[in-house]
């Protein structure tokens, strides 16, 4: 369980992958970064269904040096990780059964902290109460 705005939410549905899979040849750069997060949003979208939340990533500026052709600039590069999460409660509300949210962030490290944890670093200033869906059996 996740504690957001004083609600318990549960991890319902999580899927990640390293966010430039695929990405053989040359340097990422803002058109490209634009298309991973709208891709990664497409993704949640399709995969889990309902409202989609894309939390705004960390770009970090990588030296060329050594990788690329001299007088090439730095590149603006996206954390290593992109993470998709279903998050849902089961507090009722009027006729509703509680509410659920899919939310796309990116994260550096995956591996030194269990994905409860990274997920509730990412998503613990979001306003769950505006940003969520109300669903019903």
């Amino acid at each position: 369980m996740i504690g957001i705005d004083d609600t318990e939410a549960k991890i319902v549905g999580l899927y990640f992958y390293p966010t430039y899979r695929g990405l053989l040849l040359g340097c990422p750069h803002d058109t490209m970064n634009r298309e991973f997060i709208e891709d990664a949003q497409k993704k949640a979208t399709d995969m889990f269904q309902g409202p989609t939340l894309v939390i705004d990533p960390k770009i970090t500026m990588e030296s060329s040096e050594g990788i690329a052709e001299e007088g090439h600039p730095d590149w603006p590069r996206l954390p290593h990780y992109t993470v998709l999460v279903k998050l849902e409660t089961f507090k009722p509300e009027g006729d509703y059964d509680g509410r659920n949210l899919t939310v796309v962030f990116f994260a550096d490290e995956i591996y030194n902290k269990s994905m409860q944890d990274i997920v509730y670093d990412a998503v613990e200033d979001v306003d769950w109460k505006k940003e969520s869906n109300l669903w019903s059996f």
